[in-house]
């Protein structure tokens, strides 16, 4: 690199974008910018901060961009020049956009080539799928989930493992970061974070971020009718909660946002080893963000591999996006799996994803693709895919199929087939016993179609479908799993679209 590093865009904006690079050279930086590459007629300069002598980070601020619309640009340091790259404003807020397209790559920490091998993919595999001429006017921005660094104290992983790193993307299109944990290592107040990182004129209609730290340790920000919420899962800061929770009030009453996604770098829970789940997460914020019908997804990494769950009662994709680098397997932590009913799949795979928002539809398709792991190299395939639809059609209601009201265990209730417009996801069984007047549930399980959990192992790693063999249109109850005595039984079934039907009628029946 020579010192100096690639230009690395930041912070969409319809009016603005943030240029950002690193030198040893601490002559005033400066951006050369125009609509033609060989026209590059407007100046910007900057503010430069010496982290060491041979660590400079420079920052350009362009403002009074047009919405929409490709620049070309180059960066100036002394007398040296980048390239000339460009880029793409995002849309006006005022004007429709059909579709809003991004990428989502989480935890690329590490020393090797993984990461910068998933970003070239990512960049092929947008342009093949959205039949892109040119990234940056095919892809409008890109999201990482924290960890964009090994270690925080150490500034040359800020200039080698992201911003070099990622330069076949950042060059052209814009990034938005999060928190990881990595980055306080060495680095208790994450100041080297701040320092090359800055999203503090993002915001969603003018709420400020109170107290976050540069109004970059969280933020939130709108394109088109789209919200993105951004967290700091490494603090549980009551001024964060009550951002998100402002937040969410605005948008669920805002006609102009009609989807919500949030990131952060811890996910609320984690199967290949527990620890990695997040109580704040998942008892703080989650809740809120299941207060409005408009959140459809939350992104997290720090797990080093690919996970999909979803919300119980909401329609909310739980994803795990932590496979940029260092792998987790199965194996590492016998004794701290953990299997969760709420996650349908974990996979020790190394993924991106392609996520795009069509409003003129109203719905979200988001395809999970990976290159296998670092164990097994694989051509890039679609690992996972799934959508979320605005319009909820619910699937019928099922019914238990009928059986003598006086059982033994062990016994298997039967259910209805699943109907309904969408494809089948999820039974949810629950048994009820009266105790003191009031109904409680005594036994409950929900099962999806599939239910990825564990693998083969090396070598070939392959998924294990744990539910295969069953079917989750049955509920077995076996010896001693519940007393004699008197119960109801119900039933509800979940589609791909993540819309319950309702409950089915309770039926009674007695243990003897």
């Amino acid at each position: 690199m020579n010192n100096y590093t690639v230009p690395y865009l930041q912070a969409p904006d319809s009016n603005s974008i943030l240029i950002s690079w690193i030198t040893n050279d601490e002559n005033t930086p400066q951006v050369d910018y125009g609509f033609e590459k060989d026209d590059l007629s407007n100046t910007a300069c900057g503010t430069s901060k010496t982290m060491e002598k041979d660590h400079i980070v420079h920052h350009v601020k362009l403002n009074d961009l047009l919405p929409d619309t490709r620049y070309f640009y180059r960066t100036k340091s002394g007398t040296t020049y980048s390239e000339i790259y460009s880029f793409k404003t995002q849309v006006d807020p005022s004007k429709f956009l059909q579709k809003l397209r991004f990428i989502v790559i989480g935890d690329h920490q590490r020393f090797d080539d993984a990461y910068p091998n998933l970003v070239a993919n990512a960049v092929t595999k947008a342009l093949e799928k959205w039949n892109g001429n040119t990234i940056e006017e095919t892809v409008h921005f890109v999201i990482n989930l924290g960890d964009q660094v090994h270690n925080g104290g150490e500034l040359s992983h800020y200039a080698i493992h992201h911003f070099y790193k990622s330069s076949e993307l950042s060059t052209k299109v814009p990034f938005v970061t999060v928190l990881g944990n990595h980055e306080y290592y060495g680095d208790s107040e994450a100041k080297n974070y701040f320092a090359h990182f800055d999203y503090s004129h993002l915001k969603y209609n003018n709420i400020q971020a109170a107290k976050a730290i540069n109004g970059t340790e969280y933020y939130a920000f709108k394109i088109a009718k789209a919200l993105f919420i951004h967290l700091n899962s490494n603090s549980n800061s009551e001024n964060q909660t009550q951002f998100v929770s402002k937040i969410i009030h605005e948008a669920d009453s805002d006609k102009n946002i009609e989807w919500v996604f949030a990131s952060a770098h811890h996910p609320p829970k984690a199967e290949q080893l527990k620890k990695d789940g997040n109580d704040y997460i998942n008892n703080e914020i989650l809740p809120i963000l299941q207060s409005s019908a408009k959140t459809c997804v939350y992104f997290a990494g720090h797990a080093h591999l690919y996970a999909r769950g979803a919300s119980r009662n909401h329609r909310i994709h739980e994803i795990i996006n932590g496979g940029a680098s260092w792998d987790q397997y199965w194996t590492d932590a016998p004794e701290a799996v953990t299997l969760y009913e709420d996650v349908q799949k974990t996979i020790e795979a190394h993924v991106f994803q392609l996520v795009e928002l069509d409003f003129e539809t109203q719905q979200l398709k988001v395809n999970t693709y990976s290159t296998g792991n670092a164990q097994l190299n694989k051509p890039l395939y679609l690992l996972d895919s799934f959508y979320k639809k605005q319009k909820e059609n619910r699937p019928n209601t099922p019914f238990i199929k009928s059986f003598d009201d006086k059982i033994k265990l062990p016994f298997t209730f039967e259910c209805s087939k699943y109907t309904g417009s969408e494809p089948f996801n999820s039974s949810e069984f629950q048994i009820l016993k009266t105790v003191k007047k009031e109904e409680v549930i005594v036994l409950s399980k929900k099962r999806d179609y599939e239910k990825w959990f564990g693998s083969s192992g090396f070598p070939d790693y392959t998924p294990i479908n744990i539910y295969e063999s069953s079917s989750i249109l049955e509920l077995t109850v076996n010896d001693n799993e519940l007393a004699t005595g008197a119960y109801k039984i119900r039933v509800r079934y979940r589609d791909q679209n993540l819309s319950w039907s309702e409950w089915s009628e309770t039926v009674t029946f007695t243990i003897e």
